[in-house]
Formats: structure tokens, C-alpha cells, sequence
């Protein structure tokens, strides 16, 4: 179904099939252009084409749209603001192909585009980001991560740690170790799988306090993590949580001790 401007429209997250609808009208910012060349910014000529192929999507299949994203990667930096706008207000197809061209530019205002755009309402649109922003790990994404987590809805928050845990460095470590000793239930069972898929043997001494967590999902979620490290420094905490009246933490610290020790479990 088309709006009366000709954009497409669907349902509203949340709504039924005849209820309010949202209507994606993408337009590019009024005065960009004037204000660029006022300004001596970005290349007016560069703007204008990347506005021309974001508004030719609307009319285009999905397999065709995504022959465009070459020649919105080739747009170039001075299209960034263009495409940022374009990612937080426009049809889901529109931002798809504009999740995708930031995750090839990179840069401030991409990054932080991409992070906002890990709580859009189109799944296939938050994969593109999340899996932009997991691919470049430098120190600008991070941070980006970090500034947006303590503002994010708890969706969001677990969605942040994934892609944290898939970015190495002493930063990220950092955050998910913070995340498991201060976060709420879920965010803490969250930084502790987080912490597993990192890798970092540096994590050991956090997960093994977690083996204490007064939540037992959280317990458990630490000593399967723990298993995933391989670290024999674990192996004492381990042993100790073994000899827990928490069943599911004396299976889970078994899983791990057999993983750190590189023999079959045996169940009992």
C-alpha cells in the first residue's frame, strides 16, 4: 500500500494490519546542499546524486535496489550526512541499502547512525549495522557502544554486548566486565556469554566472582563461559561450584571443567 506522496507505507511495530500506520516519507534535509557550499563542506554534486539513487529506490525491486549500493559507497564521505538522515527516517528498503553503504564508509557520523539504527524495527536493517560496526573494531565504534549502552532499552543493551563481545581489545573487555559486576539480572547473564564469545583470558577473575552471582541464570552463564576460556586459572572456582546445592551451576561448572581439562563429561 502507497501513502498519498507515493512512498510506501506498512503498520506500526506493535500495531494491527488496519490500525495506525507509519508512513516513511524520506526527504532529504531542506538547505543541505546551500548549507554545504555556504559552509565549504561536503560536495554539493556528490549530495545530489546520492539524494537522486536514495529516491530512485522507492521504485525499484528489492534485487534491483541492492545494484545501487555501488554507487552510494561512490557517493563517497560528503554523502554520509545524506545517508545517516536516510537510515533514521526512511522506507525499510531505504535503509537497508543506506545501513550498508555506512558500514563500507565508516567515520563519526556513520558510526554513530549505525548504532542508533541497532534498534530499528526492521531486523534485516539491524543485522546490516550490527554487522558493520562488528567488523571494524577500532576504538571510534567502542565508544560509540559504550556512550549508547547505559541509554539503551534492554533489547538494545543485549544486542550491544553481542556485538562487543566480537570487537577485542582491553575497552571491550572492560565494559561487559563493568556490565556483569553493576547490570541488571539480564544484562549481567548477557555480559557473561559476551565475555565467553570474547575469548579474553583476562576475563577469568570476573566470570569466576559471577560463579557467586545471586542469580543462578547468571551463575550458570559464567561457569559455561569459563569452559569457553579454557583457562586451568579457572579450575579452583570451578571446583568450588561443583560442590554447590545450585544443580544447574554443579552441571554447568562440570561442562567447563571437562572443557578446560579436555576430556568427556561425566554426568552424575
Amino acid at each position: 500500500m502507497k501513502a498519498a506522496n507515493g512512498l510506501p507505507s506498512h503498520p506500526a511495530r506493535g500495531t494491527s494490519g488496519g490500525a495506525r500506520r507509519r508512513v516513511y516519507a524520506w526527504h532529504p534535509p531542506r538547505g543541505g546542499k546551500k548549507l554545504d557550499r555556504a559552509r565549504g563542506g561536503p560536495d554539493a554534486v556528490a549530495v545530489s546524486h546520492a539524494a537522486r539513487l536514495l529516491r530512485a529506490l522507492r521504485k525499484e525491486t528489492a534485487a534491483g535496489a541492492w545494484t545501487r549500493l555501488g554507487d552510494l559507497i561512490q557517493a563517497g564521505e560528503a554523502a554520509i550526512p545524506l545517508l545517516a538522515h536516510a537510515l533514521a527516517t526512511g522506507a525499510p528498503q531505504v535503509r537497508k541499502l543506506a545501513a550498508a553503504a555506512l558500514g563500507r564508509m565508516g567515520g563519526p557520523q556513520a558510526t554513530a547512525a549505525l548504532v542508533e539504527a541497532l534498534a530499528d524495527d526492521d531486523p534485516e536493517v539491524r543485522w546490516l549495522a550490527g554487522s558493520a560496526l562488528a567488523q571494524r573494531p577500532t576504538a571510534e565504534v567502542v565508544q560509540a557502544l559504550q556512550h549508547r549502552l547505559p541509554m539503551a532499552d534492554a533489547r538494545l543493551q543485549r544486542r550491544i554486548l553481542r556485538i562487543l563481545s566480537r570487537l577485542p581489545g582491553e575497552i571491550s573487555r572492560e565494559i561487559l566486565v563493568h556490565t556483569l559486576e553493576a547490570g541488571s539480572s539480564p544484562m549481567r547473564q548477557a555480559a557473561a556469554e559476551a565475555l565467553g564469545a570474547l575469548g579474553d583470558p583476562a576475563a577469568v577473575p570476573a566470570l569466576a566472582q559471577a560463579l557467586e552471582d545471586p542469580d543462578g541464570e547468571v551463575r550458570r552463564q559464567a561457569a559455561l563461559s569459563l569452559g569457553r576460556l579454557r583457562d586451568p586459572r579457572a579450575l579452583p572456582a570451578l571446583e568450588r561450584a561443583v560442590g554447590s546445592e545450585d544443580a544447574v551451576l554443579r552441571w554447568a561448572a562440570r561442562q567447563a571443567m571437562a572443557q578446560i581439562q579436555r576430556r568427556p563429561t561425566h554426568l552424575g
